[in-house]
């Protein structure tokens, strides 16, 4: 992959397992087919945020530059996401 796409995929990966995490507590008594929806997900996430961490160059401009960006932007669509 190219650095770009490895800081998103990092970035978002990082950024969406405390908020998956917090759906599956949350749910884990009141709905099992979501929990394990959201179990999966959590599943293939955490893959591609491992693979992509383990490419990643912390040096690298690309993601000194595009990894705040895509902390932020990532927070900021939970955000709206969990209040639409």
């Amino acid at each position: 992959m190219r650095p770009q796409s490895d800081c998103c995929h990092h970035g978002c990966g990082r950024e969406c397992g405390p908020h998956l995490a917090h759906q599956l507590h949350t749910l884990r008594d009141i709905d099992p087919l979501a929990v394990a929806a959201i179990a999966s997900i959590v599943e293939e996430e955490q893959h591609h945020h491992d693979h992509s961490a383990a490419q990643i160059e912390r040096d690298d401009p690309w993601f000194r530059t595009l990894a705040p960006v895509v902390t932020a932007w990532t927070e900021a669509v939970i955000w709206m996401g969990m209040r639409s």
